[in-house]
């Protein structure tokens, strides 16, 4: 993906729509009904800073990874302070756009810092580097920047394809 592939921090080619849940069985049995994507790969219990934990359900739907997240525990953080309104299943939470070159995540990443923009959470877990940028002012949601380091190239291989 080329840096110039887009305009400023929205990138012309995303991969990945990410949506939060109080209940990710609810909301995969309604994309299963609804929407005809049938099969998820589950991370549960996947820790997310202290006393908290998210469960994770992905699925390919054609060319784009639908990301399901739902947050446990007490603390605060990106997920929790964005979920579904009273009588909402899901909630769009962001944009995830992969990054395949380390150099151009790199400048991303800067392009990120220098845009006015808060960055809500930035890091790297077992080669996953990540940036979250919060965008919800302007465009009611995040941007979510994402690099695999070599080892963790095929990390996406068993999110099934519907």
């Amino acid at each position: 993906m080329s840096l110039n592939a887009g305009n400023g921090l929205f990138l012309s080619r995303h991969f990945q729509n990410a949506y939060t849940t109080r209940d990710i069985d609810a909301a995969v049995q309604m994309f299963r009904d609804r929407h005809g994507i049938r099969s998820f790969h589950f991370m549960r219990d996947v820790p997310f800073g202290p006393g908290a934990s998210i469960h994770i359900g992905l699925a390919w739907a054609g060319g784009v990874m639908i990301e399901l997240i739902q947050p446990n525990g007490n603390s605060e953080n990106l997920y929790t302070t964005h979920l579904p309104l009273e009588g909402q299943l899901v909630r769009f939470h962001h944009l995830g756009h992969l990054i395949e070159q380390r150099a151009e995540y790199d400048a991303v990443a800067a392009r990120a810092a220098a845009s006015g923009y808060p960055i809500a959470l930035q890091g790297t877990n077992y080669g996953v580097n990540y940036l979250y940028l919060d965008v919800r002012a302007d465009a009611g949601h995040y941007l979510e920047y994402v690099h695999l380091d070599p080892p963790m190239a095929q990390f996406f291989a068993v999110v099934p394809h519907n």
